[in-house]
């Protein structure tokens, strides 16, 4: 005979939404080091000796990097946060307050 293992009935959350939503934290600190890329890039080919307006161009194009990069995450937390709640928070946000906390 073999033990039976008992599972917990405790549901995991899933869906796409939830996955984002658990990589935000990380995708937030990579957000940061774009810009900090650009910096460090720009500078170690200032020593190098490139032209000033090749060097120009290349910043433009980091601090446009950093603002679409800033926007596809600030437009995915929005998102996410919103499925996250219509999926998982009904209770709390279409359920008239009880009596008890009035």
């Amino acid at each position: 005979m073999h033990a039976s293992v008992e599972v917990s009935p405790r549901r995991r959350l899933q869906g796409l939404d939830w996955v984002l939503l658990r990589l935000m934290p990380v995708l937030g600190f990579a957000a940061l080091l774009i810009p900090l890329a650009g910096v460090l890039a720009n500078r170690g080919l200032r020593a190098a000796g490139v032209a000033q307006a090749r060097l120009e161009v290349m910043e433009f194009w980091w601090m446009g990097a950093t603002v679409v990069y800033w926007s596809v995450f600030m437009t995915a937390l929005v998102g996410c946060s919103i499925a996250w709640a219509f999926r998982y928070g009904r209770r709390w946000l279409f359920t008239p307050p009880s009596d008890e906390s009035r």
